[in-house]
């Protein structure tokens, strides 16, 4: 019986190797996508929240009674909480695509 070699040393089928390499491939360049998607969807996210603070900012600088100023602000939190929802709910729905993903891929 002839020794099998180890798995660095055997030959490998050129259609297997065809297959591997486009499925890295594929899967490569989707994560590319996705890590740019990313990106740019936490980008929007901070200008979003930069935003929000200069309103906020601009919303104390202009009012000169403190009571007054504390009502102003109190009345921003419902959009800040929606906009901080929508966020999360943004990044669950993408991490969960990425596990998606991840999961189907499988080496051929």
């Amino acid at each position: 019986m002839k020794p099998s070699l180890p798995m660095s040393r055997r030959p490998i089928d050129p259609g297997a190797r065809a297959r591997l390499d486009t499925a890295a491939h594929e899967l490569t360049s989707w994560a590319m996508r996705w890590t740019r998607r990313w990106f740019r969807q936490e980008a929007a996210a901070w200008r979003e929240h930069r935003a929000a603070l200069r309103e906020r900012w601009r919303v104390a600088v202009r009012t000169p009674d403190p009571a007054e100023m504390l009502r102003l602000q109190i009345d921003l939190l419902p959009a800040t909480t929606a906009r901080l929802a929508q966020d999360h709910a943004r990044r669950v729905r993408r991490f969960r695509r990425l596990r998606m993903r991840l999961a189907e891929f499988r080496l051929p």
